[in-house]
């Protein structure tokens, strides 16, 4: 599909350029359904590569921008890499609180008066 504005022909990251999908809105509540056109002129243009990074053009603002992250980029691993270490980190923390609030039982039990 040739589009007008949008000229992303390959991922940023890893270089991949097989097209999976192409598309451009279409108005769903006319009759005749029709490409939809910003008043500009410009058209709603997406485009999603085999490697997941999915880019659109965005006629309210006249650019590319990017709606889905190619999931071979270093900084996406990283912060996923440090997503799971602090869920690990809070999982700690909660069995950590646990295990005291089951030792104060314990402790509270056996106390005699």
């Amino acid at each position: 599909m040739q589009f007008k504005n949008l000229k992303v022909m390959e991922c940023p990251t890893c270089g991949c350029s097989e097209v999976v999908a192409e598309s451009v809105d279409v108005s769903s509540w006319q009759a005749p359904r029709e490409i939809r056109e910003h008043c500009n002129g410009e058209r709603w243009e997406r485009r999603t590569f085999l490697c997941g990074f999915e880019v659109a053009w965005c006629p309210n603002f006249g650019r590319a921008e990017v709606k889905e992250v190619c999931p071979s980029d270093p900084q996406l691993i990283q912060l996923r890499a440090r997503l799971d270490k602090a869920r690990e980190d809070k999982n700690k923390a909660e069995q950590a609180a646990k295990d005291l609030a089951d030792k104060l039982y314990e402790y509270r039990k056996g106390m005699k008066l």
